[in-house]
């Protein structure tokens, strides 16, 4: 009710000073799509983020991110997931990793399966666990638990591409002393993911599926 007599007020005044009714209604309609527009424009803001977006926190050993405190030092980590199901796309994250290199490419792996922050993006390694993982003649080996072969299961070529290069992309970008990175299921080594792709043998960094 009070809206409506604040409206009706305001344009009870508008009338009193001779404004044309139809420059009236134009300012309302306009002051109504502005105000749409503003309101969309933030919140798409606050849900989504933004491309160059840089999240501060710490890596995730518990359900909820523990932001870091602006005068640490902090290292950018890229984690790389897919919205549309064909490109790659950047999440960044200023992270206190630590400074013992095992420790480090296990935290790195851990932001990633986590899933992002960012909601547009897909969540898609959350329930696959890190059984052990270590660096042999420059090949990062991870050996994953034996549902993430299930993870792929009917997936097209093209998920299938996308998905597991968010994987090997994130791990390569952020790890740059590795050259390859093989995967194994409960310490096994498989011939193929889903029957698509060859992972019997490291996989190297695929750059074509990242959107800059």
């Amino acid at each position: 009710m009070t809206e409506n007599r604040k409206l009706k007020d305001i344009l009870f005044s508008l009338y009193q000073t001779r404004i044309p009714l139809n420059v009236v209604l134009l300012l309302i309609v306009l002051i109504f799509f502005f105000t749409i527009f503003i309101g969309f424009f933030f919140f798409s803001r606050m849900y989504f983020g933004t491309d160059e977006q840089v999240i501060n926190a710490s890596p995730r050993t518990a359900e909820e991110p523990v932001i870091i405190n602006e005068r640490e030092v902090g290292e950018i980590v890229v984690l790389l997931y897919t919205m549309d199901g064909v490109h790659l796309e950047k999440e960044q994250l200023q992270v206190a990793l630590s400074s013992e290199s095992h420790q480090r490419y296990r935290e790195i792996i851990q932001l990633f399966i986590r899933g992002p922050y960012n909601k547009r993006f897909q969540d898609f390694y959350s329930e696959v666990e890190v059984k052990s993982m270590f660096v042999q003649d420059d090949i990062l080996i991870v050996n994953l638990s034996e549902n993430f072969p299930a993870k792929f299961e009917n997936a097209s070529l093209n998920t299938t591409i996308v998905h597991l290069y968010s994987l090997i992309n994130t791990l390569l970008i952020n790890i740059p002393d590795v050259q390859g990175v093989q995967i194994l299921i409960e310490g096994t080594p498989q011939q193929t993911l889903n029957g698509w792709i060859d992972i019997s043998v490291p996989l190297l960094l695929n750059q074509s599926i990242i959107r800059e």
